[in-house]
């Protein structure tokens, strides 16, 4: 399995030659901090206190946003690798919201697992992201929180358990296409 060495960056030929020889496929960057913030919120989620459940819904969402971020750069690297040595640069709007996100990778990328991993982000985004940043002040109504925590808690554990089979499939096509490409693998060990 490759090593996860790199961030989020643009491909120049040299850049995306040595990721290739160390078998380096860009990986999420907080990983460890990641977890920690799923721990919290988890914590808010049990404490039952409606400031806690909304601190839980936003920081779930969060988690889910940033790896569909994260997925969406996966898929542009793997477009690298497909031409190279052209070289082609990695761009995302400089802001886009949740929903733009979840269809931008619907329409522009391919994986396995998209149709399951997209339904839980359209399911955060409809049942809980809007009806918390966009209906709660409307309604004057809390009553709606615990049900929209579970949810939200929900999404974020299928899309953490989908990530990971994803990155699996991710990993065994960058194989595949470094040593069709017949660059040695330079890594240690």
């Amino acid at each position: 399995m490759p090593v996860a060495v790199t961030a989020l960056t643009n491909w120049g030929f040299s850049e995306l030659r040595s990721q290739i020889e160390h078998r380096a496929w860009p990986d999420f960057r907080h990983g460890s901090f990641y977890l920690d913030m799923i721990q919290f919120a988890d914590q808010a989620t049990a404490s039952g206190r409606r400031e806690d459940q909304i601190a839980a819904i936003l920081i779930y969402q969060q988690l889910v946003e940033e790896w569909l971020h994260v997925i969406d750069y996966w898929c542009h690297f793997e477009c690298a690798l497909g031409i190279f040595p052209t070289e082609i640069a990695y761009s995302t709007p400089e802001r886009i919201t949740f929903g733009q996100l979840i269809d931008r990778v619907a329409r522009l990328q391919e994986f396995n697992h998209k149709e399951e991993l997209l339904s839980a982000c359209r399911r955060l985004n409809a049942e809980v992201r809007n009806k918390t940043v966009h209906r709660l002040l409307l309604d004057n109504n809390l009553d709606g929180l615990p049900g929209m925590t579970r949810i939200a808690r929900e999404c974020c554990e299928q899309m953490t358990e989908l990530v990971q089979g994803i990155q699996e499939s991710f990993f065994d096509e960058f194989e595949r296409l470094a040593n069709q490409l017949a660059i040695p693998d330079k890594r240690q060990g």
